[in-house]
C-alpha cells in the first residue's frame, strides 16, 4: 500500500502532509505527495508565452515539492520511503 496526498504550499497543503505522513509512519508505507498543476492551454498562443507560463509552473511546483520533502523530513518520515510528483490537470482531485 502507498500513502498518497495532494500538496500545495498552504496551511491545508501542511495539514495535509501531517495527516499523510502519520499514516504513512503507522502503516510502515511509503508516501507519494503530488502538487497539481493547471494544464497548458490546448492552443499555443503567440511567441513562447504559452512555454513561459508552463516552465513557470513547473517551477512553482519543484519549489512547492521541495517544501513538501523538507516538511516531511521534520515529520519523520525517511527520504527514501518519498517520491514526488507533479502533474498537469484542470482538477486536483481529478489530478490525483
Amino acid at each position: 500500500m502507498r500513502v498518497l496526498v495532494g500538496y500545495s504550499p498552504d496551511e491545508r497543503g501542511d495539514d495535509a502532509l501531517a495527516l499523510a505522513a502519520l499514516l504513512a509512519r503507522t502503516m510502515r508505507a511509503p508516501l507519494t505527495a503530488v502538487h497539481v498543476h493547471p494544464p497548458p492551454w490546448p492552443t499555443p498562443g503567440p511567441g513562447a508565452v504559452d512555454a513561459e507560463w508552463v516552465a513557470w509552473l513547473r517551477g512553482q511546483s519543484d519549489e512547492a515539492l521541495d517544501e513538501a520533502a523538507a516538511r516531511l523530513a521534520g515529520m519523520d518520515v525517511p527520504k527514501r520511503d518519498i517520491e514526488l510528483r507533479v502533474h498537469a490537470h484542470r482538477s486536483s482531485g481529478r489530478g490525483l
